[in-house]
């Protein structure tokens, strides 16, 4: 009997859950190859069960005639909607130079194809790059092709366990206008860590009301504002959210002012158990008691050199 392919949106893929493999016993941010602007990137990889899993995105903001949008690409749906897109993989030791095929490892799953939208996040893409590590040393590019042929290129060195783990880092987020993350009057302005914790540090632009909002949490000597929040994660923002839990705050209760007119960044969270659900959900967010939410990417919780132990590696 012929097996039917299910035509999935980027809307409907919007749930808990992203492999059918366990917990990542490592994983890291992979850095980018281009120096031009490529929509499909990938964005981690991880070890999963002694699988090496990647996740990827798709974001065309390009004019139509450079982007080709809309356009369906082919795969599989497998355990929590995760999508696997049917790939060719190729490697090379010169970008410019004679690429050589190598066969995929493919998912077993349910066929299906996405439609692959202009000025959207898309559906988060699943890869199983498993196909390349007999080739770690051997080559230094690879590439991931879709069925749409537009491509993406990594160093194969990426596949390999982290050894590093850098102790202190930052990253600031800049959220254009107009991004479906940039979600005002509370946002994510900037992420750090300092050895074992992340924190993000928050704005808030209190411009559309004509007094005093009043947040509350807890302040700590130096003079840290610890704002209450609960946090949640998602595969889709526009979709279910699963509370996670309510970060620890430190200090003594304190209720924090913003005046009209005014654009503060001295919200401190502490984020730390997103961490174990890095590979595991695109997004995560804090909320406020009151309601007003800052949403962030998963992979921002992550150095861009090296990469993080999430367990104890395969003996």
């Amino acid at each position: 009997m012929r097996a039917k392919t299910a035509i999935l949106t980027f809307s409907l893929i919007s749930l808990v859950g992203a492999s059918c493999y366990s917990d990542p016993t490592w994983i890291r941010r992979v850095r980018g190859i281009s120096e031009k602007y490529e929509p499909f990137i990938l964005e981690t990889i991880s070890e999963e069960s002694g699988h090496l899993i990647a996740t990827a995105s798709y974001g065309d903001y390009r004019k139509e005639k450079e982007s080709h949008l809309p356009s369906l690409i082919k795969g599989v749906q497998t355990q929590g909607c995760t999508f696997w897109p049917e790939v060719k993989m190729q490697v090379s030791n010169n970008i410019q130079g004679e690429w050589k095929d190598v066969q995929p490892t493919n998912e077993q799953g349910e066929p299906a194809t996405v439609t692959i939208e202009q000025r959207s996040p898309n559906v988060w893409l699943h890869l199983n790059l498993d196909a390349f590590h007999p080739l770690i040393g051997k080559f230094k590019y690879g590439k991931v092709i879709l069925t749409n042929e537009q491509y993406a290129i990594f160093e194969v060195d990426n596949l390999l366990e982290p050894t590093t783990f850098p102790d202190a880092w930052s990253e600031v987020i800049n959220l254009a206008v107009g991004d479906p993350l940039h979600k005002l009057p509370f946002a994510v302005a900037e992420i750090e860590s300092m050895g074992e914790d992340l924190r993000a540090h928050c704005e808030y632009v209190n411009l559309r009301d004509k007094h005093a909002i009043r947040i509350e949490g807890t302040q700590t000597t130096d003079g840290t504002f610890w704002p209450q929040v609960i946090g949640q994660v998602a595969d889709d923002y526009k979709g279910f959210w699963k509370t996670i839990g309510e970060p620890p705050n430190i200090g003594k209760k304190f209720t924090f002012l913003v005046q009209p007119g005014e654009v503060t960044g001295q919200l401190v969270v502490d984020v730390e158990i997103f961490r174990p659900l890095i590979g595991k959900f695109r997004y995560g967010r804090v909320v406020l008691k009151s309601g007003e939410t800052a949403p962030f990417e998963m992979k921002n919780l992550l150095p861009h050199e090296g990469g993080i132990q999430l367990k104890a590696s395969r003996e």
